[in-house]
């Protein structure tokens, strides 16, 4: 904020408008609190509270010692240095139902973009990210053990941007695991296309770029979906590539565009005489085979909600989906049925880490912190009451089996809310 997004950037850095925490932030927390220390220093905070900024009518930062500021200091203290970003008042991640399940459903949406944006990072162990008490794994779109790499290709004026091209291989030679991770977060069509990284950050996942004829621009289509190509940028490329505020768009130069459409070209006709006699659909649909060959329950790694999905591309589920007018409707179904199947008979069936397992299981202190903001949003932003906020959690399965743990901290959260009136 009210620097120069012109200036030149260390080779590395990530930033590049000092907008991203605020806005990401207050988009969906009205309280946004920063903790940071050095070494041999106290902790210092800066907190932004929306509501007491609408009622001064003046944009002012709240700064102090955390305590004073009744922030919790969490593990930074055990830390030599270190920063905290807390989000308080979550008013737009349950919706305006309160609904506990989009809560699951948003997080675990969350940790697969994670795994998949960081996924450089986290594979060299340069960062750890932690989501509900488990280690997030990587997501690679081109990892070895999936992908074939079929050429590489110095583009640009100096030709300092690297492009790299890779072929999936047979989705019949590869295991259920090496099928789940192969078809990516968004599956198999919307990750076919292009990759580019910023400073090993990716910044676009999939997709063609709006590369091709000027007039017909190359579409996704389950044709090329063996296609992968990587590009990488550096921070010194944002303007010429148009990075955009969310870094989440990514537009070739002029100057490139040329040669990223003859060298895609011919990594999309590859791809097509690949899948060619090979198991993968023309439909986008699982690989062929007998319904006994293909399994029906897949290990969900990053999920926040179930420790295992339905396959997406079993042939019963291709052929019920092909059959319905909506299938928005047989995706939804899906979802209820991965949130609400019982562990024990699945986990038997298949075998998955057992601290993905154990992290399904909602402790005590994370019951407690989900209340912190589901039920002040109960009480404000729908104005439920006291007794129709509870009657309303306890409908939730989430909160069913610790019935009495959440009377107690709700009554405590009343009397607070009561007393800071």
């Amino acid at each position: 904020m009210g620097t120069s997004s012109r200036s030149d950037r260390e080779a590395g850095d990530l930033g590049r408008f000092g907008l991203g925490l605020k806005t990401a932030s207050l988009s969906q927390a009205t309280i946004l609190s920063v903790v940071s220390k050095e070494r041999e220093t106290k902790a210092v905070a800066a907190q932004w509270d929306l509501e007491k900024i609408e009622a001064s009518s003046d944009w002012e930062l709240w700064e102090g010692d955390p305590v004073e500021l009744g922030l919790t200091m969490e593990k930074l203290d055990e830390l030599t240095s270190g920063t905290m970003v807390r989000w308080d008042k979550l008013d737009r991640l349950l919706g305006k139902d309160g609904d506990v399940d989009n809560f699951f459903a948003i997080a675990e949406s969350v940790g697969q973009h994670l795994s998949m944006t960081f996924h450089r990072m986290l594979f060299a162990g340069d960062i750890r990210i932690v989501m509900n008490g488990v280690s997030l794994a990587p997501w690679d779109p081109v990892a070895d053990d999936i992908c074939a790499p079929i050429g590489r290709k110095s583009i640009g004026v100096n030709g300092q941007i690297t492009c790299a091209a890779f072929i999936l291989g047979s989705p019949a030679n590869m295991t259920s695991e090496q099928l789940h991770r192969a078809a990516g977060p968004l599956d198999w069509i919307q990750q076919q296309g292009f990759y580019v990284y910023r400073e090993r950050r990716l910044i676009v996942g999939g997709g063609w770029l709006g590369l091709g004829p000027i007039d017909r621009p190359w579409r996704l289509d389950p044709r090329y979906n063996l296609a992968r190509l990587t590009i990488d940028i550096t921070n010194a490329d944002d303007q010429d590539w148009a990075i955009d505020l969310r870094k989440a768009f990514a537009q070739p130069p002029s100057s490139c565009r040329d040669e990223l459409s003859r060298f895609a070209k011919s990594v999309r006709r590859r791809a097509v005489t690949t899948s060619r006699g090979r198991s993968v659909s023309q439909k986008n649909r699982a690989p062929s085979g007998t319904v006994d060959e293909v399994p029906l329950w897949m290990p969900n790694i990053t999920a926040a909600t179930a420790p295992f999905r339905v396959n997406r591309r079993h042939p019963l589920v291709s052929k019920v989906r092909a059959a319905l007018p909506d299938a928005s409707l047989l995706r939804l179904l899906l979802d209820q049925i991965e949130r609400s199947a019982p562990l024990q008979p699945i986990s038997a069936a298949v075998r998955v880490d057992v601290a993905v397992l154990a992290a399904r299981e909602l402790k005590e202190a994370d019951i407690r912190k989900l209340l912190l903001t589901v039920y002040p949003n109960y009480r404000r932003v729908l104005g439920l009451s006291h007794d129709e906020a509870c009657r309303k959690l306890l409908a939730q399965p989430h909160f069913q089996e610790h019935r009495a743990l959440v009377l107690v901290t709700v009554a405590t959260l009343e009397r607070d809310m009561l007393g800071a009136l």
